[in-house]
């Protein structure tokens, strides 16, 4: 993203860049002054210090001159201090040690910078001086006398134009004169006189001053150097966070715009989330499809909507929902059919187009009828669809001219979408609520026919007793009667009526119990399955001597239920298990273990075994996988077993294969 040439001098303008203001040409003459003036002040004081170094190194020398005076002549001295002390100046000068003193201090002070010595008495009298003219004289208001005479070596600094020394007049002079105290024994003794010398430091002095300006030189082009490196430092940083502040715009530039389309995008969302939840929430079709037109209609800023879905198996459009119509006629000019280009002009290119067709000029166009009547100037047509197929049309007007962005178009496709997904929801509503009703008269009838069933299977039993056990009777008198005494056929034919009529009894026997199942049962009460186990036992007592079989148990709970029906449970499992056996030694074995909600029985065998693919079909009622030659029986016994479980609120499943024993499987509830 480029920065705009408002944000350009914005950045230019900006205070941040003001530091390199300090750094122009305009500048440059007020920070060379400074300059001057910090280079000055670091000269005064480097001279400072450099004059009081030196001050305090020519005064060490004076005071070690003075000391070695004071071991060499002093005592030759004192003697002479004693005897001129009543003398005149005029007998003073020309007295006759003077010479002496003079040659001896001029052999002393050879190859030293000393230009002239005084010595003063404690009077300040000057009793001998290197300058003749000067003995006599009387220093004794002198400051550095009389520091001196107090014990306080004091030292100065001074420029003298002419000034006589040992050698002669000399001139242009920088000198130091010391006072020192002169005592004639250690620290502790008193002054006795005191001691000045003038040592010449005007080498020293024109060195100092030599430096001195080196170093305001060296100074200024250092401040300078670094003044320029600064100023370049200073131009770098600056082009860099120009630099810096240009991409900090473009992303506060492309931050804000962006900002702009979430939240734009949010609201949009919202709305969509808006209608999503009236979807859910509506009563009913009409009021779901007005609100999510009402929606559209604010959220985009449209004056006129409405909603025609086709209907299902037809080629006409019905008006599903409309908002925003001046005159209500104008809503039922929008034309039904779609066949044969009969509908409207939008609506026929969006059919054709298959996604949203925009209008901008509605009163100049050709067709749109009835917009025009309502005084619409643009327009868009949004498919309703749901996946593939499209449901309707949502028409939009607005009765202000104005152009619809590609985002808008989506926001639009996407309630189109909403609007098919509401129509799809009410349409499967409705189907759920027809099935509905019509799986509560199929229920209704079945529960009618299951009683009729089970009425007509206890009267159609318990009727067909009385003949069956006449037929029963008669067939085995015959057998009894006349065994042997016709021809071998007839004793085979009486024997097949007999074993027909005995298998008979047993289905109709199994039939009344079964149908008793649901007639007939009564209320659940605690059942001790211990009890239900050693009465099934004592049925079976027959059947478990003639075949053998071990059966075995673990401990059995008690459980809410019916004890008959439940007993019947336990005979037909476990009689099944002793009946289907194979060669090996039967073994049956009951157990049942607790889970969170309900018990799980087990009876375990290692009979014949059933094949995985009839697991299902055997407990359907008259299902058998054997003849009766094989095995006897009805097909009645796990049908009713099956019941049993289901009418206490279980259910009953087995696991087996063949030839390796079957597990049957029943819950009941904890």
């Amino acid at each position: 993203m480029k920065l705009s040439s408002q944000a350009r001098k914005a950045v230019q303008g900006s205070h941040t860049f003001e530091l390199l203001r300090h750094f122009s040409t305009a500048s440059f003459v007020s920070i060379l002054f400074a300059i001057v003036i910090v280079a000055a002040i670091l000269s005064v004081f480097y001279r400072s210090m450099a004059l009081r170094d030196m001050s305090a190194m020519a005064e060490r020398q004076n005071v070690a001159l003075t000391r070695a005076f004071a071991n060499s002549l002093w005592p030759q001295f004192r003697s002479f201090l004693a005897s001129v002390a009543r003398l005149s100046d005029d007998e003073l000068r020309t007295h006759a040690d003077i010479a002496k003193l003079h040659a001896a201090f001029v052999a002393q002070m050879r190859g030293v910078s000393v230009l002239k010595i005084k010595i003063y008495d404690l009077q300040g009298r000057t009793v001998f001086s290197t300058e003749a003219g000067q003995i006599g004289e009387n220093k004794g208001k002198n400051a550095g006398f009389l520091f001196a005479r107090s014990g306080t070596v004091v030292s100065e600094l001074t420029h003298r134009d002419t000034f006589s020394a040992f050698e002669g007049v000399i001139e242009d002079r920088d000198l130091i004169s010391s006072y020192i105290p002169i005592r004639g024994g250690p620290a502790g003794v008193a002054v006795e006189a005191v001691f000045e010398l003038y040592q010449d430091v005007t080498p020293l002095l024109k060195s100092i001053e030599e430096t001195q300006r080196l170093l305001t030189l060296g100074v200024i082009v250092v401040l300078g150097c670094l003044y320029l490196m600064l100023m370049f430092v200073v131009r770098r940083a600056d082009k860099i966070i120009k630099r810096q502040e240009n991409a900090r715009l473009v992303v506060e530039n492309d931050l804000a715009g962006r900002t702009k389309e979430l939240e734009r995008s949010y609201r949009n969302t919202q709305i969509l989330h808006e209608i999503g939840c009236t979807i859910l929430q509506a009563p009913d079709h009409p009021t779901a499809l007005e609100r999510i037109l009402a929606h559209c209609l604010a959220a985009r800023g449209f004056d006129v909507g409405i909603i025609r879905l086709v209907e299902p198996g037809t080629q006409n459009y019905r008006v599903a929902a409309h908002l925003g119509y001046l005159d209500a006629a104008n809503i039922a000019r929008h034309h039904a059919k779609i066949h044969n280009g009969a509908t409207g002009r939008l609506t026929r290119q969006m059919l054709a187009s298959e996604g949203p067709v925009v209008e901008q000029n509605v009163q100049g166009c050709e067709g749109l009828r009835t917009f025009k009547h309502e005084g619409v100037r643009s327009a868009v047509a949004i498919p309703v669809r749901a996946e593939n197929d499209i449901l309707g049309v949502l028409q939009l007007g607005s009765r202000t001219p104005r152009a619809l962005e590609s985002e808008e178009l989506h926001w639009l496709e996407a309630a189109g979408s909403l609007i098919g997904i509401a129509v799809q929801k009410f349409q499967l509503f409705d189907g759920l609520q027809r099935a509905k009703e019509d799986l509560k008269q199929s229920v209704a009838e079945l529960a009618r026919s299951n009683t009729e069933l089970e009425q007509f299977a206890y009267v159609a039993s318990h009727d067909l007793q009385e003949p069956l056990r006449m037929i029963t009777g008669y067939t085995s008198l015959l057998a009894k009667r006349y065994r042997g005494k016709l021809d071998k056929h007839a004793d085979e034919f009486i024997g097949f009526a007999v074993d027909g009529a005995n298998r008979m009894q047993a289905m109709i026997n199994d039939l009344l119990a079964y149908s008793r199942i649901g007639a007939q049962g009564k209320d659940f009460a605690p059942t001790d399955f211990e009890v239900i186990f050693g009465r099934t036992l004592q049925g079976l007592q027959v059947a478990i001597e003639e075949s053998g079989v071990k059966v075995t148990h673990d401990p059995l709970p008690t459980v809410r239920g019916d004890g008959i029906q439940l007993g019947r449970l336990f005979q037909n499992l476990i009689g099944n298990a002793i009946k289907y056996r194979n060669g090996n030694a039967p073994v049956v074995h009951v157990s049942c273990k607790q889970g969170d909600n309900d018990w799980l029985f087990s009876i375990n065998d290692n009979g014949i075994g059933i094949a995985p693919q009839y697991a299902e079909r055997i407990f359907q009622i008259f299902q058998r996988l054997h003849t009766s030659d094989q095995y006897q029986g009805t097909g009645i016994g796990l049908e009713s077993c099956k019941k049993i479980v289901e009418r206490h609120g279980g259910r009953i499943w087995v696991e087996s294969e063949p030839g390796k024993g079957s597990t049957f499987y029943f819950t009941l509830p904890a």
